[in-house]
């Protein structure tokens, strides 16, 4: 009697079974989903008011009829556009903004709540109930038709172009006397000039696209001129000569002190700069030189103890200060 092997034959059976099994579930599963899906297209397409969490340039019309959004821009749809800003920049730096209604865009009730339901109701049966789904996990911003003013556009580029530029500063200096500080110096800056043509088609291209990244202005630059210390030298130092004081007369003469002329310090505030020309000098280059760049925006005199009196020649006058 011949014998047979009946166990690869039930391990067979068991493995398809469990195939067909699967394949059940999944096909179930998919059926639930499609059943789910096809309900909530019905649902989209039976709805009359916007998606909630949906937005028209910022103002939350979802949840509403037509009617109901025209009526809700029409008390808020100018002070969004003004709240819609572009930046503009240079290199790195955001030097100013301008809003749409600025530029001259403006949008009507009508093309808000026609906006506000086309993110609802703007696609097929099928494709609105994914935007259903959508706005159940995050918000909808509408993609609303707006006007512009292309003048207007154009005039606000122009006078963007002169606030946003800037004149060059030239360095100079200033002296307040009887003041302990009264040398102040004026660094140059660079001036720019804000290209007002490429600013205007930068502007009009970003409001028809909708685009509202920061633009990048085009600039030309002009250089300030720096301070000349060769000419502050002259103008503040004059001509360097030796002077002596004396006491007898009270004067500053000129020339190296006489025999028996006495030394007007320590009652008297003398000059202490490199390149001297001696007790009493009064500083030429090298002193105003000395001045400017390493004693900048400070007295250009020194104090001693007690009460002191320095009288300086330049050109032909006589200046005297008191500390």
């Amino acid at each position: 009697m011949e014998k047979t092997d009946q166990k690869p034959l039930q391990k067979e059976k068991r493995t398809r079974s469990a195939g067909r099994i699967a394949g059940m579930a999944a096909g179930i599963a998919v059926g639930v989903l499609a059943a789910a899906y096809l309900a909530v297209c019905i649902a989209a397409a039976a709805g009359r008011t916007t998606l909630h969490r949906t937005r028209v340039l910022g103002v939350d019309v979802g949840g509403l009829t037509a009617q109901e959004v025209r009526d809700k821009w029409q008390r808020d749809g100018a002070d969004a556009c003004s709240g819609e800003v572009i930046h503009l920049t240079l290199g790195e730096e955001t030097i100013g903004q301008v809003s749409l209604s600025e530029l001259g865009v403006s949008v009507t009730p009508q093309e808000a709540a026609q906006a506000a339901w086309n993110a609802a109701h703007g696609g097929n049966f099928f494709v609105n109930g994914y935007h259903l789904i959508r706005s159940w996990f995050g918000e909808t911003q509408a993609a609303v038709r707006w006007d512009l003013d292309a003048a207007q556009l154009s005039q606000r580029a122009e006078s963007l172009s002169r606030e946003l530029s800037c004149d060059p500063v030239d360095g100079a200096y200033r002296m307040e006397e009887g003041k302990g500080d009264g040398f102040y110096v004026t660094k140059p800056a660079d001036g720019r000039t804000i290209d007002r043509d490429k600013l205007a088609r930068a502007l009009h291209q970003a409001v028809t696209t909708r685009c509202l990244d920061p633009i990048e202005c085009v600039s030309t630059v002009t250089q300030g001129k720096a301070l000349d210390l060769a000419a502050v030298e002259r103008e503040i130092g004059g001509e360097g000569k030796n002077a002596s004081y004396d006491r007898a007369t009270g004067q500053v003469v000129e020339g190296p002190a006489r025999a028996g002329a006495r030394d007007p310090r320590p009652d008297h505030l003398s000059h202490r700069y490199q390149g001297g020309a001696g007790k009493g000098a009064v500083p030429g280059r090298a002193g105003a030189v000395h001045l400017l760049c390493l004693r900048h925006q400070r007295p250009y005199f020194q104090r001693s103890e007690g009460r002191r009196e320095h009288q300086r020649l330049r050109g032909q006058q006589r200046r005297k200060f008191q500390l």
